[in-house]
């Protein structure tokens, strides 16, 4: 599971630990951390078996075990990881929860039920973020305001990462 890790240093002049980035993948594993990350898009849209996020943010992770843990990474930096080590996203795709929420929706109107997928192929074009899924449970909706992707480090099929 040490295959693929990335290493996490406080970002540049930024004089505060909880606010990593990206430097480079780790050539030796640091910590190993089972994390949770969360990606959040303005819009959500699916056709057939591709969901897409459009106006995504940065993608975030936490994490409890084996120590409190909490940054954020480039999503381009998170997809270009996809297809690397031995037990990649690629290889063993993982689990996530589809989350929706809508500003703009009346009191009274509830967003779309969350989803469980599995996620596959991502690709980036700008700020839009393009998955292939597999339902596991629910009903995607055509498209939708906004929403968040809660994807499951724990679920044995993504490795964790390092942390220096």
């Amino acid at each position: 599971m040490a295959d693929k890790q990335l290493h996490v240093t406080a970002g540049a002049g930024s004089g505060r630990p909880w606010a990593p980035a990206v430097t480079a993948p780790a050539s030796r594993p640091l910590g190993h951390l089972e994390a949770v990350f969360v990606q959040s898009a303005k819009k959500f849209s699916s056709g057939g078996d591709t969901v897409t996020l459009g106006g995504v943010s940065p993608t975030l992770y936490f994490a409890s075990r084996p120590t409190w843990e909490v940054g954020q990474l480039q999503t381009r930096d998170f997809v270009a990881l996809w297809d690397h080590g031995e037990r990649s996203f690629a290889e063993e795709p993982p689990s996530a929860v589809l989350a929706f929420f809508d500003p703009l929706l009346q009191a009274d109107e509830a967003p779309p039920d969350d989803v469980t997928v599995v996620l596959r192929d991502p690709v980036l074009l700008g700020d839009a973020l393009t998955y292939a899924i597999e339902v596991v449970a629910g009903i995607v909706p055509a498209d939708t305001g906004g929403c968040s992707v809660f994807i499951d480090v724990s679920s044995g099929s993504i490795a964790p990462f390092a942390v220096g």
